[in-house]
């Protein structure tokens, strides 16, 4: 088994992922909008500021793209309980289920991943997976 031509399958069939789940969504939702509501989702705890930071955009220009999202009714800004003066920002109830739904074949393949393969094994992947996310998080 080649490691890399592996590590592309698995690239390409996120991104084709990506695209039918646009393609899914009854709203008519671009290809920016997803980026900024798979880094709120999966990037939890985010706010304005730290998606700016993430992007490394101004923070007004990601303020207006949220506030867009905010009035389109994909994402909710919440005040953080501990400092009233920070919003996080969540997806509303409906993008959070049809995340969800998105993420089945994903919990299929943990939930196959952990019964075929032995702790050591899912040990061996957790870190390989690790490795590709500290090196892509480097640029």
């Amino acid at each position: 088994m080649d490691l890399e031509q592996e590590i592309d399958r698995f690239f390409a069939a996120k991104l084709i992922s990506e695209f039918r789940f646009v393609r899914k969504c009854s709203w008519d939702v671009s290809y920016q909008s997803l980026l900024y509501l798979n880094l709120i989702r999966y990037c939890g705890g985010s706010t304005v500021g730290r998606l700016a930071d993430i992007l490394g955009i101004d923070k007004s220009t990601a303020s207006r793209k949220v506030d867009a999202l905010v009035r389109d009714g994909m994402v909710s800004k919440v005040r953080d309980d501990s400092d009233g003066r920070i919003h996080r920002l969540e997806l509303t109830p409906e993008w959070s289920r049809m995340y969800d739904d998105d993420d089945v074949p994903y919990d299929r393949a943990v939930a196959r991943m952990l019964s075929e393969f032995s702790e050591d094994e899912v040990s061996a992947v957790c870190r390989a997976m690790r490795i590709i996310s500290e090196e892509l998080e480097k640029g």
